[in-house]
């Protein structure tokens, strides 16, 4: 039995050559085989019996594409007869065991010939199928010979490889022609992707042979950083790529655990698990920072693994590094995306969740779980509706079914436990996700408290029964008081007026204009000036004035307006309108019965006077007829005294003339004429009350003196009815004097011009008013006199509050008696009211 012929010591080069040449041999040998249907396992062991010269080559493939469908086996040309025999048995005995089962050497028993053994499984673990030689020669095998031994197997395995996945594409495209009428378009896609694939495979495989044809080209045709390390780890080799990227030759990487090519954040990891694997000697994925030539450093995926030989020895650490930066930052960004979405989620100020295409919740973010106070696995599912309020689960369950139903989003209002026992009400929001065939993958909603809204809402809805009643209560009061209100936009001159404002003017004025037509034309002017002065200063308006209805009725209106708080540019005035017409006609009742109480009051102050009008009256009658005496006596004279006769005459003109004031006067308190507004001195009044009962003071023994202030302005008002109160108040004062006695007996009267107004006291001596009688002396029927009929004081306080005045009393300190006190408005503006003296001008 022979063997390869020691070569002996020779040079390096002629081992090199053969080996090269051994090779190309394989490598044109793996080209035959992807040109037909080759029996892989059988020419390679012919070419390897050939090549190496062995005793036997043993191949038995476990893929499909081997054409000889079972193991080859290739004897040397030297063995034959029993030789071959035991060595076929010896084969066939060990035919399908595991690669570890293979002996390292067997020893023929009836040929005593000793076999070396060299076995390279197909594949990582043998997947493929198993390659044994065997040859007599010591030292088999050698390094070169296992060089070629592994790189046949590697041929052949690619080869299998191919083979089984031409098998596949056969068989997927049997598959897909049997299913092109069903889905042609998933074909074509399907058909585009397995010719990209084999396509890339192809370029692979192409690759991957030229590389193992040269070792060198492979490291440097990876499109990344290739590296080989020892078995202890320490680097033995490195592509162009790493030497270019870190500026650094193969000397200064070895040191990369210390000279900061890894960042120094990422060493302590790194070294972890580098050290964990060169001591395992299982495979590393990690993922690093490596420094580049100008200092800054990018993400690197580093992958190592073992290289063993058939011991399962780890020869060397086959590494690739592959740049993860843009992915890595990439992550980075996502991973910051997803924490601030979950923190907007968890954050929003509002209950979020999601749930699946049946509607089974499978998400709550932070808001809704401590909301509830319960855990996610809690209201997984259906879990979820335990918390909502008994009687809003049925509307919940519809609402539910319906967006089920229907594919579309929904709203619904109900309540949500609190995690403190406490229903709040919420707004249920869900919207549908749906996929590029629309449909339904996925709900999405909110849950939004609402509660506030919802005892908003209730307030409002109290409000409002409220302002309804109001505004029913309003109607009711103006209806009751004949009162309309009404609101103007002065800009547009647009209206809004109530019920009864439209019953009391009869229409409902569309325009300021269409109301001013309907004024009384004798009250025309009162309402420009009125609404006029308004305007001009946005004062109040207060005016009274009558109105004629569409249907001929005069009704007499008191309009009360003032402007809101508006922008200057936009007036708006608020008001209300009172029908008067009623309380007119009461109020001229009143005069009238106020008119005959003033006569009959004036009647019994002057019968109270009698005494002093008789000689008043007779003084001057008296010097009249002894003045006609006389006359006719100087007339009788011979001479007749001429000049005499006519000064007797003039004094009985004059005692006429003051006859006839006296008549005048008493006629004038005597009589019922109407209220007549006019100017008054009220000194000049005074004066001739004061002579007209002078006589029956006199009578009484009460002296009257008077201070009269001088310039004194004059007060709007009528004549009598002020007069009769000064009457009254002086025979008031002269009664409450009384008898003589050994007192002062006198009355003051004074006037004096106050606070713009004119102000009248009566004073008198007499015994004062007691304290439980002061605050009733103005009651009608309420006399402190025994004779009295208490209605003096009560008509005097009506007279002068219809002239805008007051009449009230004090203890007078000066005299020790009581003081009578009248004050009357004397600016233009301050007149008697405006209801009066529209009365007197229509």
């Amino acid at each position: 039995m022979t063997g390869r012929a020691a070569t002996g010591p020779e040079p390096d080069s002629n081992g090199l050559r053969q080996v090269l040449n051994d090779l190309v041999a394989l490598l044109a040998l793996s080209s035959a085989w992807g040109t037909a249907s080759p029996n892989i396992g059988l020419s390679l062991a012919e070419a390897l019996v050939a090549m190496l010269e062995l005793d036997f080559a043993f191949t038995c493939p476990k893929a499909a594409g081997d054409s000889s469908g079972g193991a080859s086996i290739e004897l040397g040309p030297h063995l034959a007869g029993t030789v071959a025999d035991e060595v076929l048995t010896f084969l066939s005995r060990h035919e399908g065991q595991n690669n570890s089962s293979w002996p390292r050497e067997v020893t023929l028993e009836r040929s005593g010939i000793r076999l070396l053994l060299a076995h390279s499984p197909l594949g990582m673990r043998g997947e493929y199928g198993s390659l044994v030689v065997g040859a007599s020669r010591p030292g088999f095998p050698e390094e070169n010979e296992r060089l070629l031994l592994n790189v046949a197997s590697n041929l052949a395995l690619a080869a299998l490889q191919q083979a089984q996945l031409d098998r596949n594409q056969r068989e997927n495209a049997l598959e897909l022609d049997r299913r092109v009428a069903e889905r042609t378009a998933e074909l074509a896609a399907a058909n585009a992707s397995l010719e990209a694939e084999v396509s890339e495979r192809k370029r692979v495989e192409a690759a991957l042979r030229i590389s193992e044809l040269n070792a060198n080209s492979l490291v440097e045709g990876i499109p990344g950083f290739v590296a080989v390390l020892g078995p202890a780890g320490r680097v033995e080799r490195v592509n162009q790529r790493i030497i270019d990227y870190c500026g650094a030759h193969i000397d200064v990487l070895q040191d990369w655990g210390t000279n900061g090519i890894v960042h120094p954040d990422d060493m302590p990891h790194v070294a972890e698990q580098f050290g964990r694997s060169m001591a395992s000697g299982t495979p590393y994925d990690i993922e690093q920072r490596l420094r580049r030539h100008d200092g800054e450093y990018r993400w690197f995926g580093n992958r190592g693994l073992p290289l063993r030989d058939e011991r399962g020895e780890i020869l060397a650490w086959h590494v690739l590094l592959t740049d993860v930066h843009d992915r890595k930052i990439a992550e980075a960004a996502l991973a910051a995306r997803e924490r601030n979405l979950r923190l907007i989620i968890d954050t929003v100020p509002a209950m979020a969740w999601s749930a699946r295409a049946d509607g089974t919740a499978n998400f709550f973010n932070k808001q809704y779980l401590e909301f509830v106070g319960r855990s996610h696995d809690d209201l997984a599912d259906w879990q979820w509706t335990s918390l909502v309020h008994p009687d809003d689960l049925e509307t919940i369950g519809t609402t539910w079914a319906a967006c089920r139903d229907t594919g579309s989003g929904a709203e619904v209002e109900a309540r949500l436990l609190r995690h403190d026992g406490v229903y709040r009400w919420f707004r249920f929001q869900t919207r549908p996700l749906r996929d590029e065939q629309g449909k339904v993958v996925q709900w999405y909603g909110i849950n939004t408290d609402i509660e506030d809204r919802k005892r908003a809402e209730e307030e409002l809805a109290e409000r409002e029964r409220n302002l309804r009643e109001a505004h029913e209560h309003l109607n009711q009061a103006q209806r009751l008081t004949h009162t309309g209100s009404f609101r103007t936009d002065v800009l547009t001159d647009a209206h809004i007026q109530s019920d009864e404002l439209y019953r009391i003017l009869g229409c409902a004025p569309a325009k300021l204009r269409e109301f001013r037509d309907h004024v009384h034309p004798a009250d025309l002017d009162l309402f420009d000036e009125g609404f006029a002065r308004a305007m001009a200063d946005r004062s109040a308006f207060d005016e009274t004035f009558r109105f004629i209805r569409p249907d001929g009725e005069i009704v007499y209106l008191h309009a009360v307006a003032h402007f809101l708080n508006e922008p200057d540019d936009r007036p708006v005035v608020m008001g209300s309108i009172q029908d008067i017409s009623e309380r007119k006609k009461i109020g001229d009742a009143l005069d009238e019965l106020r008119s005959e109480l003033a006569h009959v009051t004036r009647a019994m102050s002057l019968g109270e006077l009698t005494a002093s009008i008789a000689h008043e009256v007779n003084q001057p009658l008296t010097g009249i007829i002894t003045n006609a005496s006389i006359c006719i006596r100087l007339l009788s004279a011979d001479p007749p005294d001429i000049a005499g006769a006519i000064n007797t005459a003039q004094r009985s003109l004059r005692d006429g003339n003051r006859a006839s004031e006296v008549i005048k006067r008493l006629r004038g308190l005597f009589s019922r004429q109407e209220f007549t507004l006019e100017a008054i001195d009220l000194n000049e009044a005074a004066r001739e009350v004061v002579a007209l009962c002078t006589t029956e003071l006199q009578r009484r023994r009460i002296s009257l003196s008077t201070e009269f202030a001088p310039d004194l302005p004059q007060v709007p008002g009528d004549r009598v009815q002020l007069q009769q109160v000064i009457l009254n108040l002086c025979l008031n004062a002269a009664d409450a004097i009384g008898d003589p006695d050994d007192r002062p007996r006198r009355i003051v009267i004074r006037t004096v011009a106050r606070d713009g107004g004119a102000l009248l006291t009566v004073a008198d001596s007499g015994r004062g008013i007691a304290a439980p009688e002061a605050g009733r002396i103005f009651e009608a029927f309420y006399s402190t006199k025994a004779d009295g009929m208490g209605m003096g004081l009560s008509v005097s306080k009506s007279i002068v509050e219809r002239h805008n005045g007051k009449l009230w009393f004090e203890p007078d300190r000066e005299l020790g008696g009581a003081r009578f006190n009248i004050i009357l408005p004397w600016h233009s503006d301050s007149r008697p009211s405006l209801t009066e003296e529209v009365t007197e001008r229509a």
